[in-house]
């Protein structure tokens, strides 16, 4: 399984398209993620980021998904440049195989 992380913020372009349009825009991004729920993958958690959190992100939302592999977030990375959230969001990603915490201890301890 992978695990994939999208941290974000609206950019101008959001905010200046009236409510109908992003409604519009929203229906969509439903289509995309209707095939990566199909696909497999699981919406683990939607969140606004705390204001008062320690050493905070400059982000606003964040989401994280689990999915079934990488070319399952290789193809949702695909989809989201083609439906042109990157235009109207101020995106970063993480992703990768989803590991236990004694192997990233090991992974950090071979550095």
């Amino acid at each position: 399984m992978y695990l994939y992380l999208e941290l974000w913020n609206a950019r101008d372009a959001w905010l200046k398209l009236s409510e109908g349009e992003r409604k519009a825009y929203f229906e969509k991004v439903s289509g995309t993620i209707a095939d990566l729920l199909e696909s497999g993958s699981e919406a683990l958690a939607f969140a606004l980021n705390d204001d008062d959190t320690d050493r905070r992100a400059g982000y606003e939302y964040l989401a994280l998904w689990r999915m079934p592999d990488r070319a399952t977030a290789v193809e949702f990375e695909k989809r989201l440049d083609k439906l042109g959230w990157y235009d109207l969001f101020d995106q970063v990603n993480m992703r990768g195989k989803e590991i236990t915490a004694e192997v990233s201890l090991e992974h950090m301890l071979g550095r």
